[in-house]
Formats: C-alpha cells, structure tokens, sequence
C-alpha cells in the first residue's frame, strides 16, 4: 500500500499521511503520562477488538447475513470497519483485515476468535509501534 501510494502521491505526501495517522497515538503514548499510556494500551489491546468485534462481526455480519447472505455481509461490514478507522494509506489492510475477521466469525460461529486476533494483532502493532519511538 506504501509503495503504490509513494508512486502516485510522491514520499513527501506519504510521509505527511503516515504521521498524521500515529500522530494521535503516539502522542498519548509518549505523554509522560503513565497511566493515560497504559489506558491506550489497554483499550488498544483489550478495548477495541472486543467492541469493533461485537459490533462489526457480532451484530452487523449476523444482521447483513440475514439479508444479504455471507460474502456481502462480511465485505460491507469490512468495508465500514475500515472506513470508521479514518487510517488514508491503511484503508485496503484494515479492509482485508475485517474480510479475514468475518470469515473467522462465520467460519467458527464464535465471536471470541475474532476478538483474540484482533487483539493479537493490535497488540503486535502496538508493541512495533512502541519499538520504533
């Protein structure tokens, strides 16, 4: 996604983007406050996978699927997911991370595998993200 934006929009645009998306983050996270950095963390970790999970996967694939049936109703849900993240260059992973999820959700029937990778996975960027400040 990087380098396709690079090569249409040009490095410095890209640049521009990329730390207007960390910019709100990191700077809760290097805050100097310790318990404002562990409450990002936790919602990070802990707070967002488990209500975007039970929204986006539990509630809106469970309704669209209804309608819809599976295929649509886990890729409008992705899209909206990815859409609500208000991440410019991210759009298309957060995308196909929301396709992976529903298919998880519909695959399993449980709601909680979803929230344990989505989970993982934002405690993996988070623990990157930490790494490179």
């Amino acid at each position: 996604t990087f380098a396709v934006a690079r090569h249409f929009l040009g490095n410095q645009v890209v640049q521009e983007l990329i730390f207007s998306d960390r910019a709100g983050l990191e700077s809760l996270l290097i805050s100097g406050k310790p318990l404002v950095g562990l409450g990002v963390m936790l919602l990070t970790v802990l707070g967002a996978p488990l209500s975007e999970e039970l929204f986006f996967r539990g509630l809106l694939v469970d309704l669209l699927n209804e309608r819809l049936g599976p295929e649509r109703a886990v890729f409008l849900a992705a899209l909206l997911f990815a859409a609500l993240h208000f991440y410019v260059l991210q759009f298309l992973p957060v995308l196909l991370a929301g396709i992976l999820l529903g298919i998880i959700f519909l695959r399993s029937e449980n709601i909680f595998l979803p929230i344990i990778a989505h989970s993982v996975v934002n405690g993996l960027t988070l623990l990157i993200w930490l790494l490179s400040l």
